[in-house]
């Protein structure tokens, strides 16, 4: 290659060598930087990645961060607000890893190590399928991919392909790390995640090679009793007796096994469901919202998790039992169970995140049918206007519970009618009192009360559960009260009469009387609208 100078005549000799050495030199350069860029850039897709540990500051290169999110790395996860490409999207991240090895996403080109902020078989499935991206797709797909499903959503069906195998896997690695480290969420992740990671994927390739061949038995040895487990108590939920109820309209399955099972056999029977109610012998009783509300599941429609807080507060308020109480986590914890339990001795995380046949579970004073149709009419009430769908956000999820009018729903339960409550006549409104309402009436239901007190919500609210209490046998009526006391505009009976419609009762189940000023005058005032009525009907009453 040869170079022509171009610098002026008048420029120094030594200058004029020294700029013709560097212009010499920037071929080489270049050549440099494309070596560079194509090593950096340009790796083939299904080169394995190495692991390193997980770093949560921002800066992190070449890393790709699976099972977590991460504030600058490229994640493949399917937990809520991640940035995983939708193309890519499943059910577990182990399955996501694989779908992207597949499909020789541009995700993978440039990255070199491979990092997840905690151990799990699905966070242990997807860090070996990027490091092993050829056996992965070749040898163990199907089992990789039925092991991420068992292991993180705890659904085993054992006639899905690879089933036992995956198994075994996910047996093997739960009882070493109970047995060599320790349980889930019982000791720290930021040391800990790292011997885990580092002891089991120097041991993941002999075990799926064994699994392979057929020798489970001795690869997966120190997993063998808890293998057993499951096959028993996965016979046990196999029979008929143990399924009470399916609930597809509100995503809750009610189960009723003879006794505590492992997760594994107990879940086989919630595939498709997002809440499990499980009814034990002597009125044992825990409600669980599985993992698919905590994370983003492609495979079928979800509904949005509740707050539990309202039905846990009705609960106690009927619990007799003695030394116990009902809890409940967060809507926003991985696996929020609704259970009774000891005043003393508070369960912890990873007792709760443990197998039912793993921790106590206490008698409760509520009856099965009473506890049953509680936690029904909880979920009924809570998603009557809610559609499943997949991938919802926790800022849609945070939304729905706000709107949900619990107050309404509680004081239905927490309201004690007794039969003097009730009146045994039946009023036939005359057109001229209440062109609009018209019918037969059993009862009435009379609100009436100062437009200034703090608790006026709260006494409507109550009014109205009252009110729907008793529609649901007889008909009736709200009767709302008062004047325009505070010269706004609006008469007191009209605004405790739109309150009522926002809480659910009918335009035409509400009368209202506009004139009564104090609570004799109301007093007064009703006793005379319903004697008019009462004389219009013809028949009198009590």
């Amino acid at each position: 290659m040869s170079f022509v100078s171009v610098l002026p005549a008048e420029f120094h000799p030594s200058f004029r060598s020294v700029a013709l050495s560097v212009i010499a030199v920037v071929p080489l350069l270049i050549i440099l930087a494309q070596r560079f860029l194509q090593k950096r850039f340009c790796r083939p897709l299904h080169a394995g990645l190495k692991y390193q540990s997980f770093d949560a500051k921002v800066g992190v290169e070449d890393t790709l961060v699976v099972d977590c999110l991460h504030p600058s790395c490229p994640t493949l996860t399917h937990h809520k607000g991640s940035r995983t490409p939708p193309e890519l999207k499943d059910d577990t991240s182990g399955g996501i890893v694989l779908n992207a090895l597949k499909a020789s996403h541009p995700i993978l080109r440039g990255q070199r190590f491979v990092t997840c902020n905690h151990y799990d078989i699905d966070g242990l499935v997807a860090v070996w399928a990027a490091m092993n991206p050829a056996s992965a797709l070749s040898r163990y797909e199907d089992l990789l991919r039925a092991a991420s499903i068992i292991g993180d959503l705890r659904e085993l069906d054992l006639q899905s392909p690879s089933a036992s195998e995956a198994l075994h896997l996910c047996c093997w690695s739960n009882s070493v790390e109970r047995n060599r480290f320790y349980r889930p969420f019982e000791g720290s992740e930021t040391d800990g995640c790292d011997q885990k990671y580092n002891y089991f994927l120097q041991r993941m390739a002999g075990v799926l090679e064994g699994l392979a061949e057929g020798n489970a038995a001795t690869v997966c040895a120190e997993g063998r009793d808890e293998y057993e487990q499951v096959i028993e108590d996965y016979k046990i939920m196999q029979e008929e007796s143990c399924v009470r109820d399916r609930l597809p309209k509100i995503g809750l399955v009610i189960l009723n096994p003879p006794r505590p099972v492992h997760y594994y056999a107990l879940f086989s029977q919630t595939i498709g469901y997002d809440t499990v109610l499980t009814i034990y012998t002597e009125n044992r009783y825990e409600l669980e919202c599985k993992y698919c509300g905590y994370i983003d599941i492609t495979s079928r429609l979800v509904f949005p998790r509740l707050d539990l807080r309202a039905l846990t507060e009705i609960l106690n308020a009927r619990e007799t039992a003695v030394g116990v109480r009902w809890t409940c986590s967060r809507f926003t914890d991985s696996g929020p169970i609704l259970r009774l339990d000891s005043t003393t001795d508070k369960l912890t995380k990873a007792h709760r995140y443990g197998n039912p046949c793993e921790r106590p579970i206490f008698t409760s004073s509520i009856p099965p049918a009473d506890f049953t149709s509680l936690v029904v009419s909880f979920f009924s009430h809570g998603l009557k206007a809610v559609e499943a769908k997949n991938f919802w956000k926790w800022e849609e999820v945070h939304r729905l519970n706000r709107s949900i009018q619990w107050d309404l729903w509680s004081l239905h339960y927490k309201t004690v009618v007794t039969p003097n409550v009730r009146t045994s006549f039946s009023l036939d409104l005359a057109e001229g009192d209440a062109p609009e309402i018209g019918g037969k009436w059993a009862v009435v239901v009379v609100l009436g009360c100062n437009p200034t007190s703090s608790a006026l919500r709260e006494r409507i609210v109550t009014a109205c559960a009252v009110w729907e209490f008793l529609s649901n046998t007889a008909p009736a009526l709200l009767l709302t009260t008062g004047y325009d006391s505070q010269k706004q505009g609006v008469t007191e009976a009209e605004h405790m009469a739109e309150t009522a419609k926002e809480l659910g009762v009918p335009a035409e189940a509400i009368l209202l009387e506009l004139q009564a000023r104090n609570t004799l005058d109301n007093a007064v005032k009703v006793l005379e609208m319903l004697d008019r009525c009462r004389r219009a009907d013809g028949r009198g009453g009590q």
